[in-house]
C-alpha cells in the first residue's frame, strides 16, 4: 500500500478508537456513581495500554469494546429492564491470559474492598 492510503487507514482507525472510547464514556453516564467511575478509569486505563497492540490484538480489543458498548446499551435502558453486569462463564474465563486475571483481580479488588 502506498504511504497516503496507509496514512487515510491509520486516520481512519483513530477516528473509529475515538468514536468507540466516547460512546464508552456516554453510556457510562447513565451508571451508578460508583460503577461509572470505576469504569470511567478501567476504559482509559484499557485504551491508554492497547495504544502500540498489533494489528491482531487490536481487532479483538476493538471487537470486545464494541460487545461491551451493545451489552452496557441494553442494560442501561429501561426499556428492557435488565440487571447491570453480567457474569463471567468458565469458559470465557479460561480464555483469559495471565495479565488479564491480574486485572480482573484488580478490580475486583477495588470494587468489593477485598483485602488480602
Amino acid at each position: 500500500m502506498s504511504e497516503k492510503i496507509m496514512m487515510m487507514v491509520s486516520k481512519q482507525h483513530q477516528q473509529t478508537v475515538k468514536r468507540l472510547y466516547k460512546i464508552i464514556f456516554r453510556l457510562h453516564k447513565s451508571l451508578p456513581t460508583e460503577l461509572k467511575s470505576i469504569g470511567d478509569s478501567y476504559v482509559r486505563n484499557e485504551f491508554k495500554l492497547h495504544k502500540s497492540a498489533n494489528p491482531e490484538q487490536t481487532a479483538k480489543f476493538m471487537n470486545e469494546w464494541a460487545n461491551y458498548v451493545q451489552i452496557l446499551m441494553k442494560q442501561v435502558n429501561p426499556k428492557f429492564k435488565q440487571k447491570i453486569g453480567q457474569d463471567l462463564s468458565e469458559q470465557r474465563f479460561d480464555e483469559f491470559n495471565d495479565n488479564q486475571i491480574h486485572q480482573l483481580y484488580k478490580l475486583f479488588k477495588e470494587t468489593t474492598g477485598y483485602e488480602k
